[in-house]
C-alpha cells in the first residue's frame, strides 16, 4: 500500500477544503427589479444563500429579507436607507456581489395629505400657539428630517415638530404669523431623497369671531376590506363628488365620478380587483376635500 508525506496530505486537505467552501459560497445571478422606492420587494437570485447573514444596497443593511427552501432567492425590502450600488449578500462562508448596479429611486414621491388643521380658524395672538396637522403623512426615513414650513406676507420659517406621526404633526408656530387677521400657509417638508409636499390654508381671525364648526360625517368600510367598500357623506348640498384610490406610490388606481344629493349619500367603491396593501381614497368636491387610509386584505 502506498503511503503519502504528511506535506503531500496536508496539501490534499486544503485543496478539499477550499473545494467545500467555495462551493458553499453565496452568488448572485440576476435581481430584479434593477431599481426601487423603500418598501418595494427585490428579488435576488443565485446559489447558497441559505445561511445569509446580511444583505446590502449600495452598502446599507436592508432590515428585512426572507430566503426560501432551496436558498436560490432572497426577497429584500428596500430600507429607507437604502443607497444606489451593488447588491452584496453576506454569509459565513463568504460574500457575493452583483455584476450589476442597483439604483435606489428614494422615497415614494407621496409624503404627506392634509385633513384638518387645529384650532381653524386661528385666533390672533399677541404669544405663540400650538397647532396639529391632521392627514396621512407616507414619511421616508428618519422623523427628525421632517419640518413644517410656515409662510405669511413674505415671512417663511421652517418649524421642528413637537410631535411627529403618520396622522398628526405638531408644532408651536410663532406671534409673528398671528399678530393680524390675514392667511397663513402650512407646509410639510422632509430632506428624503425625493422630498414632496402639500399646502392648507388657516384664517387668522380676532377672537370675537371665531365661531365653532361641526365637521361633517364621513366614513368608509369594511376597512380592511376584502372586496368592495362603500362610502357614507352627509352632505349641505348637491354636489358632484369625485372618488380616487391611489396606492403609497401615488399612482391613481380607481377613478369614478358621482352625482350626490344633499343628506345622507352612500355609494358602493370595487376595489375587488386591487391586490392586497395599503391605499388612500381621496374624496374631492367643490367645497371639501377629505383623504382616508384604506387597507385591502
Amino acid at each position: 500500500m502506498q503511503k503519502f508525506s504528511a506535506p503531500i496530505l496536508t496539501f490534499v486537505f486544503v485543496v478539499l477544503l477550499s473545494a467545500r467552501l467555495s462551493a458553499q459560497q453565496p452568488v448572485i445571478l440576476s435581481f430584479q427589479p434593477i431599481a426601487a422606492y423603500s418598501s418595494q420587494t427585490v428579488t435576488i437570485v443565485g446559489q447558497n444563500f441559505v445561511n445569509v447573514t446580511n444583505v446590502q444596497f449600495g452598502g446599507a443593511n436592508i432590515r428585512s429579507f426572507t430566503v426560501n427552501n432551496s436558498g436560490d432567492t432572497i426577497r429584500a425590502i428596500v430600507s429607507s436607507n437604502a443607497a444606489s450600488g451593488l447588491i452584496t449578500v453576506i454569509q459565513p462562508s463568504g460574500t457575493a456581489t452583483s455584476a450589476t448596479v442597483f439604483t435606489f429611486l428614494g422615497c415614494p414621491l407621496i409624503l404627506s395629505v392634509f385633513r384638518s388643521v387645529s384650532p381653524s380658524p386661528i385666533p390672533v395672538s399677541s404669544g405663540s400657539v400650538e397647532v396639529a396637522l391632521y392627514g396621512w403623512f407616507v414619511i421616508c426615513g428618519d422623523f427628525t428630517t421632517v419640518k413644517v414650513r410656515a409662510t405669511r406676507l413674505g415671512i417663511d420659517t421652517l418649524l421642528t415638530p413637537i410631535k411627529v406621526t403618520n396622522s398628526v404633526i405638531t408644532a408651536t408656530l410663532p406671534s409673528v404669523f398671528i399678530r393680524e387677521p390675514g392667511t397663513l400657509q402650512f407646509s410639510v417638508v422632509s430632506a428624503s431623497t425625493l422630498p414632496a409636499s402639500t399646502t392648507v390654508t388657516v384664517q387668522a381671525q380676532n377672537t370675537t369671531d371665531i365661531q365653532a364648526t361641526t365637521p361633517i360625517p364621513e366614513r368608509i368600510f369594511p376597512n380592511p376590506a376584502s372586496d368592495d367598500i362603500t362610502l357614507e357623506t352627509t352632505l349641505e348640498r348637491p354636489t358632484t363628488l369625485a372618488l380616487t384610490i391611489t396606492n403609497t406610490l401615488g399612482q391613481h388606481l380607481i377613478r369614478l365620478q358621482q352625482d350626490a344629493p344633499s343628506g345622507l349619500f352612500r355609494t358602493t367603491i370595487p376595489c375587488r380587483q386591487l391586490p392586497p396593501g395599503a391605499y388612500f381614497l381621496e374624496v374631492r368636491s367643490p367645497e371639501r376635500r377629505t383623504l382616508h387610509h384604506l387597507i385591502k386584505n
